[in-house]
């Protein structure tokens, strides 16, 4: 596939501009702020579509720094590109409340569906992250040479795991790992909550055990104490009843005598004597009868003072209270025996996380048999003809560790000069791209790529990209690449964005 013409009716900084590119090297000059990052991002727009974010993320994305400042809802490019010798226009409004897409056969006029995949199909299937990871080649200067170098390993690391380089194996085996322990910290300490939770209540268990105890201990002695007291008191109060009736029997008995006397004596004032003596002694049982009543009941309803049997009442719902603030505790305490629903659902986590780190492993490994072996001879065949032979060869050990061969002696890619790293991080990225899209070589767009390359190493890598199949889109702003190219009496397609520049 090569990309023939694009024309930008409204996207970022062009209205109306017309680009045309060639098969093979097409170079983009211009200064910077002259446009060729929004060039670049028009391209893969173009491809794969630009989404809006939602929220403050669509202040800052991809959709927002291009967004047409005049006329937001005319968002709008073109593109022709040819696919497998057949020449297809591709038409978008990149507008998120009229987002639209048109793609028509120019060979026959067909219509056909963005939508419903074509161009997916003709694309093979690559997806902007596969496409933006292998074929869209940035500078590499922002690294420091450690970090080159390890950049480098981990790129094919996750290559040769994830078979397109877009998923970042390492780096996601070590956040699951950092997220599993997490999870486990909190399960830790959820579980150290509920048993210092239940240390606390036993504590408290054991103290109001020991007070209902001494409660009913207490309880139990005072009874038997009243009980004794009780006894004591009704023996001494039999005692002197005993001895009042003695003395009222007596008295009784005289008058009951005098009375008895008078019946039968003649005399009237005898007879009537008698007769009061009777009533006397009548009188005399029965307010003795009252006296005692009174007494007795009495005795009955003092016997338990009104504020003592206030507190006697209060002392008993105390006790209550703590025998049901006992049971309660006992009950908290088998509950707190078992795992507490956070923390069965932490362990639910720990167990998801454990799976996803299992099943990334195994599928990575399984991956890696399919892939090493091709991808290994696609970098070593590329870094071999990048560097004119120099290097014969790059493998990644198991460890992770990187290395290319020079005339039989193994040296660690940390080794290599500035340079030849940049050019073995070329050479992966084509070499994956190249596994990746087995049917329609892409165009393949280089951003500033070679801005730390010296002459020589520039020349030697400009004459392997001309040979190769696909469609190269330089932007730059040197003019190193055009004049490298005029001493090899190179020519190619060169698209000048600043007027007067050269």
């Amino acid at each position: 596939m090569w990309i023939e013409k694009i024309q930008i009716k409204n996207f970022g900084k062009f209205h109306e501009k017309t680009i045309e590119f060639e098969p093979g090297l097409n170079i983009v000059y211009g200064a910077n702020e002259s446009g060729k990052t929004t060039i670049h991002n028009f391209l893969t727009g173009m491809l794969f579509g630009i989404e809006k974010s939602r929220g403050r993320a669509g202040r800052d994305d991809l959709y927002g720094a291009y967004e047409p400042w005049n006329s937001a809802s005319f968002y709008v490019g073109n593109m022709i590109m040819q696919i497998d010798g057949k020449r297809f226009f591709l038409e978008r409004n990149f507008y998120h409340k009229e987002k639209s897409a048109k793609l028509r056969n120019l060979e026959d006029n067909e219509e056909l569906s963005v939508e419903f995949g074509d161009l997916s199909m003709l694309l093979g299937g690559l997806t902007r992250e596969n496409y933006q990871n292998t074929y869209c080649i940035r500078q590499a200067g922002f690294l420091a040479d450690e970090s080159l170098a390890g950049a480098l390993e981990n790129y094919m690391s996750d290559v040769s795991n994830s078979g397109d380089g877009s998923v970042r194996i390492q780096a996601a085996l070590e956040d699951l790992s950092k997220k599993k322990k997490a999870v486990e910290k909190e399960q830790k300490k959820s579980a150290a909550a509920r048993m210092e939770a239940a240390e606390r209540l036993s504590m408290e268990a054991e103290i109001l055990k020991k007070d209902i105890i001494l409660h009913k201990n207490r309880n139990n002695a005072e009874k038997l104490a009243a009980d004794d007291n009780r006894k004591e008191e009704h023996a001494s109060e039999w005692e002197t009843v005993h001895r009042v009736e003695i003395r009222w029997g007596l008295l009784i008995g005289i008058l009951l005598l005098f009375a008895g006397g008078g019946f039968f004596l003649t005399g009237g004032i005898a007879r009537w004597i008698g007769i009061l003596c009777m009533l006397l002694a009548l009188g005399i049982c029965y307010i003795a009868g009252i006296r005692y009543s009174n007494k007795t009941v009495g005795k009955d309803t003092d016997e338990i003072p009104e504020e003592l049997a206030d507190e006697l009442h209060f002392m008993q719902e105390q006790w209550k209270e703590k025998e049901n603030r006992y049971y309660n505790i006992e009950e908290q305490l088998l509950e707190l025996a078992e795992p507490s629903k956070e923390e069965r659902e932490l362990a639910q986590d720990v167990k998801a996380l454990e799976l996803a780190i299992q099943t990334i492993q195994r599928i990575s490994a399984q991956i890696y048999e399919d892939v090493s072996d091709g991808l290994h001879e696609a970098v070593s065949k590329n870094i071999s003809q990048i560097t004119s032979g120099k290097y014969d060869s790059i493998i990644l050990e198991e460890d992770l560790k990187l290395f290319v061969w020079e005339n039989g002696k193994k040296i660690p890619v940390g080794q290599l000069s500035r340079g030849t790293l940049e050019q073995a991080y070329l050479a992966m990225r084509m070499a994956v791209g190249s596994i990746l899209i087995q049917e329609e070589p892409m165009p393949v767009l280089l951003d500033e790529t070679f801005s730390m390359y010296d002459d020589k190493r520039l020349a030697d890598t400009l004459t392997w990209l001309l040979k190769r199949q696909e469609q190269i889109i330089l932007f730059t702003c040197q003019k190193r690449e055009l004049e490298v190219l005029e001493r090899m009496n190179v020519s190619c397609n060169k698209i000048i964005l600043d007027e007067g520049a050269l």
